[in-house]
Order: C-alpha cells, then sequence, then structure tokens
C-alpha cells in the first residue's frame, strides 16, 4: 500500500488581456465590446470578476452578440466562432469573434392568419410591435408572439399557439412578416422542478413565472420566465426544459 498525494499550485486566475473582432463592418469593435459581458483585464477588474477568462461566458457572448444584430436589422447574422488562445507574453487570453453580419433587413409587410374558426386573427393584431418600414428586429418579433399567446390565452384559447415566419427579398433586403394562429396540444403543466439552485430561496425563481402547476402549457410564458430568470444575475446559466409528466 502506497499513499499518493498530488499537490496542487493553482496560481492566480488568468485574466483576459485582449478582445477583438473579425468581419464587424456596421458596428465598432468598442461598441460591440460594450454588448457582451467578458471583459478587458485593467486597473479596475479587482472591482467585477468578468475580466477572468470564462469559457461559459465567451460562449454566452456569441449568443449576445447574434441578439445585438438580430435586433438591428441583420436577419442573417452568424457568430462562427469565438477562438480563444493563450499568450504567455502577456500572460493572458486573446478572444477574437468571427462574425458574418450579412445584410440588413426592413419589414416589407405583417399578416395574420389563423386556423382557429372563432378566432379572428386581426384582433390580435394590436399586439404586434412589428411595423412595416422598421428595421427587422427579433426581440420585438418574440415580445410579439408572446403578447399575443397571452392575449389569446385571456380570450379563452389556452392552447393557441403563434408562429412567426419570416419570407426574406434579397433583392429588395426585405422581410415579410405572417403570424400563423393554430390551436396547440392540449397540455398541462403537472410539476415545476427547481434544480442546481444555491444561490436563493426557490420562491425568489417561481415568482418570476406567470403559470403555475396544473396551468395550461404556454411557451411563450415560460420563454419570459426564462428572460426574467436570466435578468437577475443570481445565476451563471438558466435553463429550461420540458419532460414527460405522469399521464
Amino acid at each position: 500500500r502506497v499513499d499518493l498525494i498530488f499537490e496542487v499550485n493553482e496560481g492566480v486566475k488568468t485574466g483576459v488581456r485582449s478582445i477583438e473582432f473579425i468581419g464587424n463592418s456596421a458596428y465598432s469593435a468598442s461598441r460591440l465590446r460594450d454588448v457582451i459581458k467578458t471583459r478587458e483585464s485593467n486597473l479596475l477588474s479587482f472591482l467585477g470578476g468578468n475580466d477572468v477568462y470564462d469559457p461559459d461566458r465567451v460562449e454566452a457572448d456569441r449568443d449576445l452578440l447574434r441578439r445585438f444584430y438580430l435586433k438591428n436589422g441583420y436577419a442573417d447574422v452568424q457568430v462562427v466562432a469565438a477562438l480563444t488562445e493563450y499568450d504567455p507574453d502577456k500572460k493572458g487570453f486573446l478572444v477574437t469573434f468571427k462574425i458574418e453580419e450579412g445584410q440588413q433587413y426592413r419589414v416589407a409587410s405583417v399578416n395574420f392568419t389563423s386556423s382557429i374558426n372563432t378566432l379572428d386573427p386581426n384582433a390580435l393584431r394590436s399586439y404586434s410591435r412589428v411595423n412595416v418600414g422598421s428595421l427587422y428586429n427579433a426581440e420585438a418579433l418574440e415580445k410579439s408572439v408572446e403578447e399575443m399567446q397571452i392575449e389569446a390565452s385571456r380570450r379563452g384559447y389556452a392552447f393557441a399557439v403563434v408562429r412567426p415566419r419570416g419570407d426574406r427579398n434579397f433583392d429588395n433586403h426585405t422581410v415579410s412578416i405572417t403570424f400563423a394562429i393554430d390551436e396547440g396540444p392540449r397540455t398541462y403543466i403537472e410539476r415545476i422542478n427547481i434544480r442546481g439552485n444555491s444561490r436563493t430561496r426557490d420562491y425568489v425563481i417561481r415568482r418570476e413565472f406567470d403559470i403555475s402547476e396544473g396551468d395550461a402549457y404556454n411557451r411563450a410564458l415560460v420563454d419570459r420566465a426564462e428572460r426574467r430568470l436570466k435578468n437577475l444575475d443570481f445565476f451563471k446559466t438558466v435553463k429550461i426544459t420540458t419532460e414527460p409528466g405522469s399521464s
């Protein structure tokens, strides 16, 4: 028998020395640095921890950049890669985001259709935040779907599902939006489980939900709860998933 001993010298945490962007022409590098959460190390870095290299945070920054472009009309944007390289001379990481912006689109038309005979699709038109002639905005599109599904639920259509469709005109750089309203599956929420929470009490999380156990399952309200939980900045990651219930 032998005793095996591991001696670990952790050293100091490795910071991010530079953040660069490739392929951006619509927005400057300094503007895009304001969008992401990762920060470059400087004299004031001790006030926060966002300058410490975190691969999960860098990956989340890719999504932040993508959503920023989608909010400003770039429907075809792709954040192709987030490249990280350790520089022994600077004793830190160099982070480079590679972006393919694509063209900027405007909204050509907004239409509504409904497969539910008793629900007039134009009754939900006032809840759309997407306007003809404005820049395409994926965030406004998401919130429009959310508001329309909530209103349909208030009108007695608890299982109504609003699905947006965007048809691009590549020559004119426009998008035609159609909101299709259909009857979704009759599914109810059996239980809401919270896993991995050690930061706060569970009721703090549950109060961000506009739905509770026994209610009709509404994807728009679930997405809203996930967005609210992320905005609390209590947790590193928030992900809501669904699992089959007992029946």
